[in-house]
């Protein structure tokens, strides 16, 4: 009997019609705002687990599809600018920028310049748990190595010296007196021959004395390495710093 019935009917589903379509936009905009919390909280797992997925980082990069690994390098590199001619150590890269700070041979840091670098091994030191290699040296050079007058170890980069990384322990053996002593690997310094290497370390940390350094030449060390094994292989400057000495076996 109401006149107005009709109208009011209308009038309340119109009114109706607009409080639900505040509705809409206010759920639109809460998901929003959890869509950027979600994002957020992401952010800072991926940011306080990298550290983590870098301590298996040998087994997660093995393990990782193509696209999974460009996905892990995108996380903690932000750039790398590179030479614009490859270097003559076979160099291409100029400097890597991190996204956070990361551990180099002691100290954090987010920039790694590599311009007066050769092909390091890696370009960040991996926290990791390092392995031990053996290896034997006359006298002589274990003495330098020893008292820290040589540094840079020179070896053919062969399966048994691919195995070494950076972090790693090396156990020097005294061929003629069994003593022994243990030295860090802080770095590899990679060559396609130990011509490109004379070229480009100094010799004086590869044991070279300023009395013979005039004469020093690459041939010097195909009595150890064929120029064949070179070629084949590559060669290898292994930087070291002593860590422990012992007893004579």
């Amino acid at each position: 009997n109401d006149p107005y019935y009709d109208r009011k009917i209308s009038d309340l589903q119109r009114r109706y019609d607009e409080q639900y379509g505040r509705i809409d936009e206010v759920e639109v905009q809460i998901d929003d705002v959890q869509s950027q919390i979600r994002s957020i909280r992401q952010e800072k797992i991926s940011g306080d687990n990298i550290y983590r997925l870098l301590l298996a980082f040998d087994q997660v990069y093995e393990a990782a599809s193509e696209v999974e690994r460009k996905e892990f390098m995108r996380a903690f590199i932000e750039r790398i600018e590179l030479f614009p001619e490859k270097q003559p150590d076979g160099n291409w890269i100029r400097k890597i920028i991190f996204n956070f700070p990361v551990p180099v041979n002691g100290i954090e840091v987010k920039e790694l310049p590599l311009e007066n670098e050769t092909m390091v091994e890696t370009v960040i030191l991996l926290s990791r748990e390092p392995s031990e290699h053996p290896m034997r040296l006359s006298p002589e050079p274990f003495e330098m190595i020893k008292s820290g007058r040589k540094t840079i170890e020179l070896r053919l980069w062969d399966e048994k010296r691919q195995n070494i990384k950076i972090g790693d322990t090396i156990v020097f053996t005294n061929t003629a007196s069994g003593e022994t002593f243990r030295t860090t690997v802080l770095r590899l310094h990679r060559f396609d021959s130990f011509e490109a290497l004379y070229h480009s370390l100094p010799l004086l940390k590869c044991g070279y004395t300023e009395e013979n350094l005039a004469a020093a030449k690459a041939s010097d060390m195909e009595k150890y390495y064929s120029a064949d094994e070179q070629l084949k292989y590559g060669v290898v400057g292994i930087e070291l710093a002593v860590s422990q000495t012992s007893d004579t076996q």
